[in-house]
């Protein structure tokens, strides 16, 4: 068990840490990247493995793409797809 107070953490703990800091840099270069504008403004954090995305985009096809570009990279388990879908005449 994780006791915070003390500073002891679980075996493999940092390894998860890093994983997910690698995760988190090569899930921004590929967003950042991305053929698609809209894409590249695109928010992502990772914990244990759970990378989310965050952000809008104009069209359902670009939020799945997103999911795309990101779904199978080593070490994500889940990608939870938070990305809002609204054209620019919604207003909020």
């Amino acid at each position: 068990m994780a006791n915070s107070q003390n500073g002891w953490q679980p075996a493999g703990w940092q390894r998860a840490e890093r994983v997910d800091a690698e995760v988190l840099a090569e899930a921004r270069r590929r967003l950042g990247t991305a053929d698609y504008r809209e894409l590249r403004k695109i928010e992502c954090d990772c914990a244990g493995g759970v990378l989310t995305l965050r952000g809008t985009v104009r069209w359902y096809h670009l939020k799945q793409r997103a999911f795309g570009i990101v779904a199978n990279l080593d070490g994500v388990r889940r990608v939870s797809n938070d990305i809002d879908v609204r054209s620019r005449d919604e207003s909020d």
